[in-house]
């Protein structure tokens, strides 16, 4: 079973062994849960910074892609940062986006310096 335009909201490891997932539709914003022998998730490849508002607060963003432009997730106002799919120019991969994610927390709270090295 694939579905589609939804959030996942909770993940559950049943005594059967089987996974409860529930998940929340875009499309009408009501909850579902149904249970799974296997769960796999994907996610998509457009930028979402319409949905950020990013225009509004002002972030430069690239005028083909609508993707954020950025300087070691740093965006041009002070105190966002950004990383993943929508930073312009670094690879659409989520192993890539969580590396980067933990490095830039590492930078913001644990005195780091290192930075993603795409």
């Amino acid at each position: 079973k694939f579905l589609h335009k939804c959030v996942p909201v909770s993940f559950e490891k049943q005594e059967s062994g089987k996974i409860l997932a529930t998940w929340k539709l875009l499309t009408d914003n009501t909850l579902h849960s149904q249970e799974f022998d296997t769960v796999l998730m994907a996610t998509g490849r457009r930028a979402l910074t319409s949905e950020l508002n990013a225009q509004e607060v002002g972030l430069n963003l690239d005028s083909q892609t609508g993707k954020i432009i950025s300087n070691f997730e740093q965006t041009n106002i002070p105190h966002i940062y950004a990383v993943g799919d929508v930073l312009l120019g670094h690879p659409e991969l989520t192993p890539v986006a969580v590396q980067a994610g933990k490095l830039l927390a590492a930078r913001l709270y644990g005195n780091s310096k290192v930075n993603m090295d795409y």
